[in-house]
């Protein structure tokens, strides 16, 4: 779940990461005026959008006088960005910059660690950073089961050849910002830039959070002080109507998932499962030159009932010409009931289940009873002797030779 610029600063203001003087949102373009006028001098206007490129798209203004920043944020206001409409406009001072850095903690999947990023060339994307300029670039890791300690922090900011006042300075933000990230189960805290001023002082002048969506029913309190809402979903873009009904179908039964889908605009629908492995078989159809109609994640052993749902939400959408059922080998979702589920689905909404479904593959527990099944109306099924992206690669040459 993805934080908008003003709510990843209040909450590194409650953790004493220091911030541009005003950083209040406006939701008005009078409220920007009048919070223009209480900084008493020049402003920044940022749109609150979900969105990168707000610059670029004129969504990033400025304002000597509170009249100009009533203007300036009546402009940023009337500005979708990417299809986002601005959440509000976050007002701050404008002051005078000596450097600016890049300062952002993330998970290292390979490391299974979160890993603390540091660079001397900030305000730019740091992967960049990283390829062209690697010499730029500092990483830190550290345990998420000790105690976190500064001298991590103060390690990351040596290792870019930084001492004196500015060593101090930056590590307590880099360790405000680690205390943050295992505090609230975020995903990535990332400030870019952390900005040196005239006077040797930092502040951050752009906060990017996202937190894991399995960490939301443990903070919140944290979530409604911010005034993020229970039913906000957060994601690069507002939820479709496939997508809403989708969460439906999942919220409706309790037993297993069936649901957690993303809409794309190919002609595959995917009933796809196992974790990462969904991730991996959706990646292995494009692989083979497939579109797939949507991203979707089933397990836990979901009821025929709600696997049938699914089924019918998915070969309803406009344009899908076949469903490709695939899991990874599991033990707690039971073969015959995904098979029910899926048949029934295809019977349901008229189609032919031998021509409706590509391929089936999900080994697993009644592994037997769901083969003879599937068997029965015609559908071919793939047992674990078939690695998934085989499996994947049988399903889009299925399409195309419908």
């Amino acid at each position: 779940m993805r934080f908008y610029e003003y709510e990843s600063k209040a909450l590194f203001a409650r953790h004493g990461i220091p911030l541009p003087k005003g950083s209040r949102v406006a939701r008005t373009a009078d409220e920007a005026r009048q919070i223009a006028a209480e900084i008493a001098g020049p402003v920044v206007l940022k749109s609150q959008v979900l969105s990168g490129g707000r610059m670029k798209a004129g969504g990033v203004l400025f304002a000597d006088a509170p009249d100009a920043a009533k203007t300036a944020a009546a402009k940023i206001l009337a500005l979708e960005i990417n299809g986002h409409a601005p959440r509000g406009v976050l007002v701050e001072a404008r002051q005078p910059i000596a450097q600016e850095y890049y300062l952002g903690i993330t998970w290292d999947g390979i490391a299974k660690l979160p890993v603390m990023i540091l660079s001397d060339m900030g305000g730019i994307d740091v992967e960049e950073v990283a390829e062209r300029h690697p010499e730029h670039i500092a990483r830190q890791h550290f345990s998420t089961l000790l105690p976190f300690s500064e001298f991590r922090a103060k390690q990351l900011v040596a290792q870019l050849g930084i001492g004196g006042a500015d060593l101090g300075r930056i590590t307590r933000v880099a360790a405000a910002l680690a205390g943050i990230f295992t505090r609230y189960g975020l995903t990535l805290a990332e400030i870019n830039p952390l900005a040196k001023l005239a006077d040797g002082s930092f502040i951050a002048l752009d906060g990017h959070v996202d937190m894991e969506a399995e960490a939301r029913d443990a903070h919140t309190a944290l979530l409604r002080e911010l005034g993020i809402g229970s039913d906000e979903t957060r994601q690069a873009r507002p939820p479709t109507p496939f997508e809403l009904r989708g969460a439906e179908i999942d919220a409706a039964d309790h037993r297993g998932v069936a649901g957690n889908v993303t809409e794309f605009d190919g002609e595959l629908g995917l009933v796809i499962g196992a974790g990462g492995g969904s991730l991996t078989l959706f990646d292995a159809v494009r692989a083979h030159g497939g579109k797939p109609a949507n991203y979707c994640e089933i397990g836990g052993n979901p009821s025929v009932g709600k696997t049938c749902e699914l089924t019918k939400l998915i070969l309803s959408k406009p344009g899908v010409r076949k469903i490709a059922v695939m899991m990874n080998v599991v033990s707690n979702t039971r073969v015959d009931m995904v098979a029910r589920g899926v048949i029934k689905g295809c019977v349901e909404t008229g189609r032919d289940p031998a021509q409706a479904i590509a391929i089936f593959r999900i080994p697993g527990s009644w592994e037997g009873e769901g083969e003879k099944l599937l068997e029965k109306y015609g559908v071919e099924y793939c047992d674990r002797s078939v690695s998934m992206y085989e499996a994947a690669g049988r399903a889009v040459a299925k399409l195309g030779a419908a």
